[in-house]
């Protein structure tokens, strides 16, 4: 007597736990969305089938926050330039990232199971993600968050309430830069492959690439499969992770590095143009030849004359 009682009871959720049944299967995934059926129910802004993925929108943004309403304002802010797939948390987000490998992760700081400090941690660290640009959202705007937040691998940090401009602006102008880098380092890379100019952990990424590659150079056999299997990623991955440093495809990046070597033997003059098609995985001397021509603007014959001057 004298009070009033009220029990709520409250499900326990399916994100308690790193269940084996949450882990995502990576090669059927079909690129559009990162959505669990189990959360479809529960929650219609998951279920990220908007109109611009009908578009031809060539830049892919995760969305990562625990609110609802943050999710959709961000969703209706970029949806009509880029692809966007929204997480709840930052587990969720985790794992779709290594799914999809998007252009740029937004995520909020606050988040249930997983942090934003954490999330970005992980992806920074993890060669599969380490070259994706991250935009952290917090209401904490003290210098030491922020410095915490870069510390961290952020690449930028807005405070909220932040404008929609200025987000915008922001994942506009990080794309460029990745753009602007990926550009020059592929430039770079097809005349140098040994000559890395990037972050250290897609530094080591590419040398342990160059390594296999190497390695298995007079193998002809040699492809995209073996190349996953050998760095232990799946073959869609890979191929992201390449096109977004390189902008190559993994047979063009493989490709690139057995004519960089044709090179180099090349100008030992110890071994004939034929000679060197197959010690570098080419079956066909003539095909060889052709590919040659298309990295270095001449013939071998010609690049061997060049080497005189």
């Amino acid at each position: 007597d004298g009070f009033t009682k009220f029990i709520i009871t409250l499900p326990l959720g399916t994100f308690n736990s790193l269940s084996e049944e949450m882990q995502p299967e990576v090669d059927q995934f079909s690129g559009g969305n990162y959505l669990d059926d189990r959360l479809e129910s529960e929650d219609e802004d998951l279920n990220v089938n908007y109109e611009n993925n009908k578009l031809n929108v060539k830049y892919q943004v995760l969305v990562v926050d625990d609110n609802k309403d943050i999710r959709e304002l961000i969703k209706n802010n970029l949806s009509d330039t880029y692809k966007v797939t929204l997480a709840r948390n930052g587990f969720e987000g985790l794992q779709a990232a290594i799914s999809i490998i998007p252009d740029l992760i937004i995520s909020d700081v606050m988040m249930p199971n997983m942090n934003g400090y954490a999330l970005c941690r992980s992806l920074k660290t993890d060669e599969r993600t380490s070259h994706i640009p991250i935009i952290l959202l917090t209401a904490k705007d003290s210098e030491d968050d922020f410095i915490y937040g870069y510390n961290e691998g952020a690449d930028q940090y807005l405070t909220k309430p932040f404008s929609n401009k200025l987000l915008k602006l922001n994942v506009e102008n990080l794309i460029k830069l990745k753009e602007n880098i990926r550009s020059k380092f592929t430039k770079r890379f097809l005349l140098e492959p040994g000559e890395i100019i990037l972050d250290s952990v897609d530094e080591k990424f590419l040398a342990k690439l160059i390594y296999e590659v190497e390695t298995n150079l007079e193998n002809e056999m040699f492809n995209v499969h073996f190349l996953a299997e050998n760095v232990g990623m799946s073959t869609s991955v890979l191929y992201k992770k390449i096109k977004a440093i390189t902008n190559l495809s993994v047979n063009e990046f493989i490709k690139s590095i057995r004519l960089k070597r044709a090179a180099q033997i090349l100008i030992q003059r110890k071994y004939t143009v034929y000679e060197i098609s197959y010690m570098v995985g080419f079956a066909d001397s003539k095909y060889f030849s052709k590919e040659f021509r298309k990295q270095f603007g001449l013939t071998p014959t010609e690049y061997l004359k060049k080497s005189d001057l």
